[in-house]
């Protein structure tokens, strides 16, 4: 299974920020939750499927530090990014793929 990521298209590189992208990312809990970066870079999380009832993964998104990968396809070729957290704020957002020239101090 996978987590989605929702993260404000401020972040995003201009030629891909206005479109609807569902990035996916087997970073953190895998558990079906939406991982959303707001507007100032903090991460929280969403239940996609709240309906469904389950215990909460041990994955501590208001303090995380480390690396977020997520990822998508766009027409045909292959998108990722990764973020790089420090207690819950997004601190930059490299694009790994297709092109590697991304890079986005918050």
């Amino acid at each position: 299974m996978y987590d989605l990521v929702k993260i404000n298209k401020k972040f995003l590189p201009k030629q891909i920020e206005n479109q609807e992208i569902e990035w996916q990312t087997k970073s953190s809990s895998k558990f079906l939750l939406t991982l959303i970066i707001n507007e100032d870079g903090s991460l929280y999380e969403g239940y996609e499927l709240e309906h469904l009832s389950y215990d909460k993964p041990d994955f501590d998104f208001k303090n995380h530090t480390g690396v977020i990968t997520f990822y998508s396809t766009i027409g045909e070729e292959w998108w990722e990014f990764d973020t790089f957290f420090e207690k819950g704020f997004m601190k930059k957002i490299i694009q790994t793929k297709p092109d590697t020239d991304y890079i986005l101090e918050v």
